[in-house]
């Protein structure tokens, strides 16, 4: 159940924005589609969101890889700051 209080992207399993977004962000990879729509039953009736459920899918794989990348600490030289 959608627990957002916008109109769910599958009607048939009232699956909204939100539990994709989890789905995606939940594990240390990144799912595929067919895993997220596995796990959060949309589309798996009439197939009518499949559209909408892949465009949230690809924007938050996408914002899950922008936040994984700057977590990356950077690799930065010693300074040494006495040296003249």
């Amino acid at each position: 159940m959608s627990k957002e209080g916008g109109r769910p992207v599958c009607s048939c399993f009232r699956v909204g924005v939100h539990e994709i977004g989890e789905a995606v962000s939940r594990g240390a990879r990144i799912p595929s589609l067919e895993t997220v729509l596995r796990r959060t039953g949309a589309g798996g009736q009439c197939g009518a969101c499949l559209g909408d459920v892949h465009l949230i899918y690809l924007s938050r794989v996408q914002l899950r890889k922008i936040q994984e990348r700057n977590q990356i600490p950077l690799p930065f030289q010693e300074l040494n700051w006495n040296q003249a």
